[in-house]
């Protein structure tokens, strides 16, 4: 709803400039037409590409015509522009011709005329438009020209009601004296409150003084001349799938912060800034449209390199330099070839070459390296190239690089031998998701800047909600709201638009397969894709096969990743003629869903215009699927040849054997998709292969020769085949395990691809690939795998498209699930957990699924004609599923306005004898009840109308009819069968529910947030309605619930951290769990019974892959006070509990977590939640801040004190977040942690500010004491110090925040000890040395961490790092032996030896972790899965322990699943397979 506003001033685009006068705006886009005498014949506007528009009779009148001539295209009149050259000067004549002219009709509609100007304006610019017919009361000003005369005459006024032919009444202002004459036919009509154009004049009353003056409406403008209706909508602020630009910066928003912290660090001391980030993030977005916009007005020149669609990045970079060198501002052009440029880059430099070409001094240059992890792809002379040009060893002020990277190359870039060093080098910024306020602005504030556009009410809102914060969500909802904008209706951003696309999550998927359908025709069809090409019909098999095999290049996979495919850039001559017209057609206007590079001389390639489309768009993801052997070859292939071109091309690194068997196999009959590269490296391995039979065959002949001279020569044969049968044997076996090596890399890219389609068969393929060979893939895939379902019970998927429908026994041990499909697939659950699938081949498709309360019978309805159908189930069977029993009544005939028989409600009798059927919401279907025993049927003999929920209960003659209120409130009504009673039980309830064998209803009764009452949950007793409880909740808002089966107990999954189970009968107290991880009450699936024990609850959950059990965790422990660290192999911990950390304990980390030992801790003020525990190496002795400044030695495991002391100085308050590196920020108020380090000898050193003091730890007494500031070991007044262990015992290291120096201090004399001080990088924060002393682990203030060799007398040199920046207080490192060390951060554990450069061993979760501690040598580490938000870092995450062992990984997958693959599984699998994966 828009204000008057008669102000006239337009609200700036995106926060930038000052609003701007509708007058300037007006006097730069309106024009006047002259006539044959010299004065005015009208007026008209400017429109986009040089259109003016005006009447049909102004131009009549111009050209001194009668108004009903007609006028042809191409017909020259002359206009000017007198307010644009200013009051009182004569405008300059401009030629314009007719482009469109639609003349007055009888009816007076019509009157329309389009002018193209034949040369420039200069200072004209187009006016802005409105389509927007919500225009009542607004201010109005127009402008026309009458005479003579070069003054404007203005004129202000209302704009009204619609008076038909599209024209809207116009009623001068109070006061206004100024009327509408000729000179106004054409004025624009400018709108005050939206800040444009919304019509033009084309008629007015008699001068008199209550004229009323007519617009046409620009929308009936549109509608004459359909040409008009792109120029009148306003450019689309939204760009789809295409990242945003420069130009873009205006539209650009959400981002603000993340755009202020890159520009900070780009403006700091380092050379590059990584951005890093997953895919659809946004990162390229943020680069090119916020941070270049803001650091070319700072003076930097800006240069853009997409590295993703060149393989000579150096010669990219000097085609985007001579394209700075061609502007105006750097005078007139020159004629330089790309190759001097390339050869001035490589020889003088990048400063250098930015010289020559713009004649500028200045050296203010940001280099983006845009998708910078294809730079990883590149041959390593062009790389080296690359980098040499843009960090030369000596740095040139104001020269910057940033890079944007996806987050899952990080690893791969951080350890890569030549870009990893520049990286380090520089600062990694990671780019986190959107969040819900960032998001709100994406989708809000591009159309708010825009006149007269708007969403519909609600619908912005509702895009937010369906956006979530997933990263990948960003292209989606690009596509949407570029969709909803071209589809947009009045100015209006439409429901029924975003409904009819499939919202944020179905808009692109519904988009690539109409795309998909348009242009590849299936076998019945014989059109062409474009039938104005061709005047043949392609054979439909054809061009399917051509385009998937299109699609197929477009993508590539990586082995054991947890990304299974990512984009792929595909050369016009390796998809060939056939394929590339495809490629044209899916990169058009209407479609983009490719986007095309090169062409004019350039090599022509096409890539996927967003990786989101790899998983969106079905087809697609159905040929990577399918293709997954053609796809997984090809990828063996390009890693087999980039290592052997990296050997030197060695023979012994070519396939072989049945290696090179497999990869044919795979590869046949598709090498033409293969690149020249690829197809000659396998040409010399087959090369090779007949060289080595030739060879075999040559050894055959000569063995003949030779029998005629065994007796003399007979010993050197034999031992010349003996030797060769060795030979080909160690040959077969070297093919054989490289064959499986690459059988069980293709499973577990297999198995990463099925994890979110069916996580069972998912993960039983990464049990086969790691059975078939250890690969690290196969193993990363197995963890993956294990991660995902270890807080699982029991999981059941396999089911035919994405569940939809689920029904349950009351013990779990029958399920019946349904799919969008309309498909019908049974579980059978033993007590064993045992699990055996069926899927039912029905030949109709079913929904409704309903299984009894025993589980022997099952039921669903028809999809095509609503019946019921029924059958017995006899789960030992050899098939369990018996005869289908129809239930199909008389038709009944619904009202017109009646949903009638649309969804059916079904539900088993407690006994399993009787059915109900029922239809939802229903005015006219009768309820039935059928005695399945006989096959009778009784309609009740009462209509029921709008049941939602129907069940029986707790007898046979009982049903349960649940409806809801014009309110929104639910109503439950006990019926008898026989007579058709009704007994109301339930009044204005909300999550009602009748447990599984209908004993007991449950419902809720909402809160009142201003009275402070809270939500009252209340379970009734159906056969007598009494209330056998009443719980009130400590929130107002009802939350989901669920019955067991008899009614016993009852969860509340309400709005608190904390899930209950509460007894459905008495009044003590519930008791509280902690909710699964990244489940929330939203994920509750209705009608699932509550199953387990009153001691381990278990809760059913449906996702669109799978239904699961899991047992919730009791929420009634203490909560850990600090940070916990394990003991030993990880089976016990020392932690501190309790709100103020008031108790010691060690305790066990799995099963029960029995207390070991347990001491209380009096403490008048608590220490630090981030208070460290000190454990010695033999883990024998542990050192804890026990109050304030007083610290406790303990004995390990009994936790019996050793000694007691107190340190000099008491540890400062927070008074601000310091956002320590090792710990997560502490809280304001709190004390600072003490730093305690254990040295040999039994010594321990507390350092507290800058005082640090040794003491003996069994004894408690002091042996030294230093302060840090009398060493002068810094300059600044308020340092940060960091001290460790030293390699030499009797000395300390330490540091100085943000100084590059390791200082070595003596205990002995409180002196440095200068000659051991070590000096870093400028990022240097602290280190500590390995076992290996001439090694240690160095931590930068970038949060990156890395190894370093240290040896006595060398300078010290970095040897290897960990790829990605560390999150405070969720990592965990260990140095299991010499210089063998390990990381636990994000989403892996990483092994390193700080002596073998070359060695790295990574196990990588599917997600990240949030890794509190971890065991001495990694094998365990202890912690809980990362928030997704920041909204989930609220709840309780409980911490568990996750082995590092593959073969406790198979054994909880093979428990949790209960089956091994089925036949269909194994067909959808690569290769031979183990004969048993999991054996039940």
């Amino acid at each position: 709803m828009h204000d008057q506003d008669d102000s006239g001033r337009i609200p700036p685009g995106a926060g930038h400039g000052e609003p701007e006068d509708a007058d300037t705006v007006l006097a730069a886009g309106t024009v006047r037409l002259w006539d044959g005498d010299g004065g005015s014949a009208g007026t008209g506007f400017l429109l986009g590409d040089g259109l003016v528009l005006t009447c049909a009779h102004v131009v009549c009148d111009a050209l001194g015509r009668p108004r009903d001539t007609e006028v042809l295209a191409g017909t020259r009149v002359t206009v000017d522009m007198p307010l644009l050259a200013g009051p009182g000067v004569p405008g300059h004549g401009l030629e314009a011709e007719v482009a469109h002219w639609v003349p007055i009709r009888e009816d007076r509609s019509g009157d329309v005329a389009v002018l193209r100007l034949l040369g420039p304006a200069p200072g004209a610019r187009p006016l802005p438009t409105s389509l927007s017919r919500r225009l009542w009361e607004h201010g109005s000003r127009l402008v026309g020209f009458t005479g003579r005369s070069d003054r404007p005459v203005w004129q202000r006024g209302s704009l009204l009601g619609p008076a038909g032919k599209g024209w809207v009444q116009l009623s001068r202002a109070d006061g206004q004296t100024v009327r509408v004459t000729g000179g106004f036919s054409g004025s624009p009509v400018w709108d005050n409150a939206l800040g444009a154009v919304v019509g033009m004049i084309v008629a007015a009353e008699p001068v008199r003084d209550d004229q009323q003056a007519y617009m046409l409406h620009l929308g009936a403008l549109a509608d004459e001349i359909p040409a008009l209706a792109e120029a009148l909508l306003a450019p689309t602020p939204f760009r789809g799938l295409e990242p945003f630009r420069e130009e873009d910066a205006e539209v650009f928003f959400g981002r603000e912060e993340d755009t202020e912290t890159v520009v900070t660090a780009l403006r700091g001391d380092r050379a590059s800034v990584t951005l890093c980030g997953p895919s659809g993030c946004g990162k390229s977005s943020l680069a090119l449209a916020g941070v270049a916009p803001v650091m070319r007005r700072a003076g930097h020149e800006v240069v853009v390199v997409q590295c993703g669609r060149t393989s000579r990045p150096v010669e990219a970079l000097a085609v985007e330099l001579l394209e700075l060198a061609r502007q105006e501002r750097f005078g007139p052009p020159r004629v330089i070839s790309v190759e001097r440029v390339v050869t001035w880059l490589t020889g003088a430099g990048l400063a250098d070459t930015v010289h020559r070409l713009t004649g500028s001094a200045t050296t203010d240059l940001l280099v983006v390296l845009d998708q910078a992890e294809a730079l990883l792809d590149l041959p390593e002379g062009d790389l080296t190239a690359l980098l040499s040009v843009l960090f030369p060893a000596r740095r040139t002020p104001g020269m910057r690089v940033l890079l944007t990277l996806r987050a899952d190359f990080v690893d791969a870039a951080l350890s890569h031998e030549r870009l990893g060093p520049v990286l380090k080098r520089g600062a990694v910024l990671p780019l986190t998701p959107m969040t819900r306020e960032q998001l709100h602005d994406v989708i809000t504030r591009p159309v708010d800047r825009v006149p007269g556009v708007s969403y519909e009410p609600g619908l912005a809102r509702r895009i937010l909600e369906d956006a979530g914060s997933e990263p990948g969500a960003l292209p989606l909802l690009g596509f949407v709201l570029r969709h909803l904008w071209e589809e947009q209706s009045g100015g209006r951003l439409r429901v029924e638009a975003y409904e009819r696309a499939g919202g944020v999550s179905g808009a692109l998927r519904r988009h690539a397969e109409e795309a998909w359908r348009k242009y590849v025709p299936s076998a019945a069809e014989t059109g062409s894709p474009d039938s104005t090409d061709t005047s043949e019909s392609p054979d439909p098999g054809a061009t399917d096969t051509d385009a998937r095999r299109l699609l197929a290049g477009l993508v590539r996979v990586v082995p054991g990743s947890g990304a299974p495919a990512l984009r792929r850039v595909l050369t016009r001559a390796e998809a060939g003629e056939q394929r590339w017209r495809l490629a044209v057609l899916f990169a058009g206007k209407d479609e983009r869903l490719l986007v095309l590079h090169g062409g004019a001389g350039v090599p022509e390639s096409v890539e996927l215009a967003h990786e989101a489309l790899i998983t969106v768009w079905p087809t697609l993801a159905e040929v990577v699927r399918e293709d997954r052997d053609f796809l997984a070859a090809r990828a063996e292939l390009q890693h087999d040849r980039e290592r052997w071109e990296n050997a030197g091309r060695t023979d012994e690194l070519l396939p072989r054997g049945a290696q090179l068997v497999s990869l044919e196999s795979r590869l046949a009959g598709r090498t033409d998709e293969l690149t020249a590269a690829e197809n000659g490296f396998l040409g010399l391995a087959d090369d090779q292969r007949r060289a080595i039979q030739h060879a075999i065959q040559q050894q055959q002949r000569a063995r003949q020769r030779r029998i005629r001279q065994a007796w003399t020569a007979g010993g050197l044969a034999f031992a010349l085949i003996a030797a060769l049968t060795v030979f080909f044997v160690q040959e077969s076996r070297v093919s054989e395990r490289r064959a499986a090596e690459g059988r069980s890399r293709t499973l577990a890219v297999q198995a990463d691809e099925l994890a979110d389609t069916n996580p069972a068969q998912a993960a039983l393929a990464a049990i086969a690939g790691y059975d078939i060979s250890p690969t690290q893939e196969a193993r990363n895939a197995l963890l993956r795998r294990y991660a995902a379902l270890k807080e699982k019970a029991w999981i059941l998927s396999g089911v035919e498209g994405k569940i939809d429908g689920v029904a349950m026994s009351a013990d779990g041990a029958v399920t019946l699930a349904t799919s969008d499909t309309r498909r019908a697939t049974l579980f059978l659950r033993t007590k064993r957990g045992e699990v055996r699938q069926v899927n039912l081949r029905l030949r109709p498709n079913v929904l409704e699924p309903t299984v009894s309360l025993d589980g022997r019978r099952i039921a669903y309805v028809r999809d095509e004609d609503r019946a019921v159908v029924w059958h017995d189930v006899t789960p030992t069977a050899k098939y369990p599923v018996g005869p289908a029993h129809l239930l199909k009544g008389p038709p009944v005939k619904a009202k017109s306005d009646d949903w009638g028989n649309l969804r059916k409600l079904i539900d088993f009798s407690r006994t399993s004898r009787y059915l109900v059927e029922a239809a939802a919401d229903s005015a006219t279907f009768p309820v039935r009840v059928w005695d399945l025993e006989t096959g009778r049927r009784h309609d009740l003999p009462k209509i029921i109308p709008g049941i939602k929920s129907i069940w029986f209960g707790p007898d046979d003659v009982t049903l349960m009819a649940m409806g809801t209120t014009s309110s929104y409130t639910e109503m439950m009504d006990a019926v008898d069968i026989r007579t058709g009673t009704r007994r109301r039980l339930v009044t204005d309830g909300k999550e009602s529910g009748v447990s599984s064998d209908g004993t007991v209803a449950i419902t809720c009764h909402e809160g009142d947030s201003e009275s402070s009452t809270n939500a009252l949950y209340q379970t009734i007793r159906v056969a007598d309605r009494r209330v056998l409880r009443s719980y009130r909740a400590d929130y107002t808002s009802c939350g989901p619930t669920i019955l067991d089966a008899k009614g016993d107990r009852f969860a509340l999954t309400g709005l608190r951290d904390t899930w209950e189970i509460v007894n459905a009968n008495g009044d003590d107290r519930p008791r509280e769990f902690v909710p699964p991880s990244g489940v929330s009450s939203f994920d509750i699936t209705p009608g699932l019974p509550l199953l387990g024990s009153e001691r381990e609850p278990v809760l059913a959950f449906k996702d669109d892959s799978s239904i699961s059990g899991r047992t919730l965790v009791s929420a009634e422990g203490e909560t850990a006070y600090g940070v916990p660290r394990l003991l030993g192999d990880g089976r016990a911990m020392v932690v501190r509990l309790g709100e103020k950390g008031d108790s010691l304990h060690v305790m066990e980390t799995e099963g029960d977590n029995r207390d070991l030992a347990k001491v209380s801790v009096k403490a008048e003020t608590p220490p630090a939640k981030e208070q460290v525990i000190a454990i010695d190496r033999v883990e024998t002795l542990m050192a804890d801040v026990s109050d304030k400044n007083r610290v406790t030695v303990r004995r390990l495991p009994s936790l019996s004190r050793v000694s007691e002391f107190r340190t000099a100085v008491e540890p400062p308050v927070v008074d601000q977040d310091p956002h320590d590196l090792f710990t997560p920020p502490g809280d304001v108020g709190e004390l600072e942690p003490v730093d305690l380090v254990f040295l040999p000898g039994d010594r321990l050193v507390t350092v507290v500010g800058s005082r640090v003091e040794q003491w003996d730890a069994r004894e408690g007494r002091r042996l030294s004491s230093i302060d840090l500031k009398d060493l002068r070991l810094t300059s600044r007044s308020r340092p940060d110090y960091y001290v460790t262990a030293h390699r030499d015992p009797d000395l300390l290291a330490v540091s100085v925040d943000g100084e590059p120096d390791l200082h070595a201090v003596d205990l002995r004399t409180g002196r440095e000890r200068k000659e051991f001080r070590i000096q870093f990088a400028d990022d240097f924060l602290t280190a500590y040395f390995l076992k290996d002393t001439r090694y240690m682990a160095v931590l930068t203030s970038g949060r990156i961490l890395e190894l370093w060799s240290v040896e006595p007398g060398q300078p010290p040199r970095r040897v290897a790092a960990f790829p990605k920046p560390l999150r405070p207080g969720e990592w965990a490192t260990g140095n299991p032996s010499g210089a063998h060390y390990f990381l636990a951060a994000d989403s892996s554990v990483t092994f390193l030896k700080a002596d073998d450069p070359s060695y790295r061993e990574t196990y990588e979760f599917a997600e990240s972790q949030r890794v509190v501690s971890a065991t001495r040598d990694g094998t365990a580490v202890f912690g809980s899965p990362a928030p997704e938000s920041s909204f989930d870092a609220f709840g309780k995450s409980p911490l568990s322990l996750t082995r590092l062992d593959p073969v406790l990984w198979k054994r909880h997958l093979c428990k949790v699943i209960g089956r091994g693959l089925t036949d269909e599984e194994r067909r959808g699998l690569p290769g031979s397979l183990p004969d048993t994966v999991c054996a039940t």
